[in-house]
C-alpha cells in the first residue's frame, strides 16, 4: 500500500532469491519503514496476521539479530510482531518475552543458505489465540497464546544487527494456512 515509499534505507539492493534483496553488513545498517495504520496490527478478538520473509545469513553469530520487528513504545521486550535470530534459534514473537506463549523458537538452519521463515497469529478473543512458526515451508510449532498486546505507533524495522540478505518480506492481515506458507516457500525456490 505504498509503505516502502516512506522508508529510510540503510542497506543496499543486490540480486536476491526473488528479484532484488536488501543486503546488510551486520553493523548499524537497518531499514526503517514509517509507521502507518496498516502496520498497526495489534491484537484482539478476530485479529489474524502473518509475517513472512526469506533470509540468508552470512555468518554464525550468537548475538540477537532482528530480521523484522515492530516494537512497542513501552519497552523493547514488548512487540506487535518480531522475527529474529539468536543463539542458533529462529524466533517468532508477539507480546512480552516473559508472557506465556509469547515467543516460539525453532533450531535455525545453517548460514550461507536461503531460509524461509513465517509466523502466524489467529486471535480467538481479547486474550487468547493460536500462534504458529514455519521454517522452509514446514510448520514446526503451534501453540496457544494467552496475552494481549496493544498496537503501537512505532516504525517497522528490518535487518538490525544482521549480516546477510533479506528478500520477499511480506505482512498479511490474515493468518495464512500451512498450504499457503508452503506455497510461498516453493515459489521462492522456483517450483
Amino acid at each position: 500500500d505504498g509503505n516502502l515509499a516512506d522508508m529510510d534505507l540503510n542497506a543496499s539492493w543486490v540480486p536476491g532469491l526473488i528479484g532484488g534483496a536488501l543486503s546488510f553488513d551486520g553493523g548499524d545498517g537497518l531499514v526503517r519503514v514509517a509507521d502507518t495504520q496498516t502496520l498497526r496490527l495489534g491484537q484482539g478478538a478476530g485479529k489474524q496476521w502473518t509475517t513472512s520473509l526469506w533470509y540468508k545469513k552470512m555468518n554464525q553469530t550468537t548475538d540477537p539479530v532482528q530480521l523484522l520487528a515492530k516494537q512497542s513504545i513501552a519497552s523493547s521486550h514488548y512487540t506487535d510482531y518480531n522475527l529474529f535470530l539468536e543463539i542458533n534459534y529462529a524466533y517468532w514473537g508477539t507480546g512480552a518475552s516473559t508472557d506465556a506463549g509469547a515467543w516460539m523458537k525453532t533450531p535455525e538452519p545453517q548460514a550461507y543458505v536461503w531460509q524461509h521463515i513465517a509466523g502466524t497469529l489467529n486471535q480467538k478473543d481479547q486474550n487468547s489465540g493460536t500462534k504458529t512458526i514455519f521454517l522452509n515451508g514446514r510448520q514446526v510449532q503451534t501453540g496457544n497464546y494467552f496475552i494481549k498486546t496493544e498496537a503501537n505507533a512505532t516504525d517497522l524495522l528490518f535487518g538490525s544487527n544482521f549480516n546477510g540478505l533479506l528478500d520477499d518480506v511480506r505482512i498479511y492481515d490474515r493468518a495464512l494456512g500451512a498450504a499457503e506458507v508452503s506455497e510461498l516457500y516453493y515459489q521462492g525456490l522456483g517450483r
